[in-house]
């Protein structure tokens, strides 16, 4: 595949240039889409089997970059949004892999990540789960580019760390959700399956100013917290992020 083919040239310069790294890290802290889609993989559990590789690199389709543009302005900005994803569209893929980047790039930054039942959070072995997508994107990245995280010492269950910046992702499931301290963004996936969501609420409002709720969309209609907050106007028009399967070129 010419994307591999490219990376390894790229990898191979670096070797042979490792002053340039600091140079590119530099960059990257401003650009992170452009780390994602030149460094990071991705896995589609469709095509497994098929005789295709399901890992394949994370180089974004336009709606995807856009939600990761969001998603850092979000946090720059240090406002709430809320996404509302059709299913398999690699919303929970970008999340993590951008909130990894902002991890390995900026210090101090503390992200936390809430679902509604472990399983969907955390689950050896499940790429389905957020923590484990986490620790595979790490994986598969060049060593100067994880920030420091070892994966046998610095991923325990619900965490990952980042020794070189001092950065962190933490997680929590259920009544517990933003409950756990102060975050810099603090992202809940599948938002509307929450079964006590005033919890959440409380919850994650203490915690941060950056609260992201990600979800797909239920099908009771308008009979879930996540639905009355996606049409409440809290958001304002630059709060909610739509990812449509329409908006996938392959569909």
């Amino acid at each position: 595949m010419a994307i591999f083919r490219t990376r390894a040239q790229r990898w191979a310069y670096l070797q042979r240039n490792p002053e340039k790294i600091a140079d590119l890290k530099a960059y990257y802290r401003d650009h992170i889409p452009d780390f994602i889609c030149e460094w990071g993989l991705t896995y589609n559990p469709r095509i497994a089997g098929s005789g295709r590789p399901a890992w394949m690199p994370f180089v974004f389709f336009p709606k995807q970059r856009e939600l990761a543009e969001w998603l850092i302005d979000r946090w720059q900005r240090q406002l709430p949004g809320l996404v509302a994803k059709s299913p398999d569209q690699g919303a929970s893929w970008v999340a993590i892999a951008v909130s990894i980047s902002l991890c390995i790039f900026n210090r101090d930054i503390a992200i936390g990540f809430g679902s509604a039942t472990q399983v969907k959070l955390e689950s050896a072995g499940d790429l389905n789960s957020i923590f484990q997508k986490g620790r595979m994107f790490i994986q598969y990245l060049p060593g100067p580019f994880r920030g420091g995280c070892n994966l046998k010492t610095d991923a325990p269950e619900k965490r990952i760390l980042f020794p070189e910046t001092a950065s962190s992702i933490t997680g929590e499931v259920g009544d517990r959700i933003g409950h756990g301290g102060r975050s810099s963004i603090y992202i809940v996936d599948e938002a509307a399956h929450i079964e006590h969501p005033q919890l959440m609420h409380s919850g994650t409002s203490a915690n941060a100013d950056c609260r992201i709720f990600m979800s797909s969309l239920s099908l009771d209609g308008m009979e879930n917290d996540f639905a009355v907050q996606r049409h409440s106007g809290r958001f304002g028009d630059d709060g909610i992020f739509t990812l449509h399967y329409r908006d996938n070129p392959l569909f």
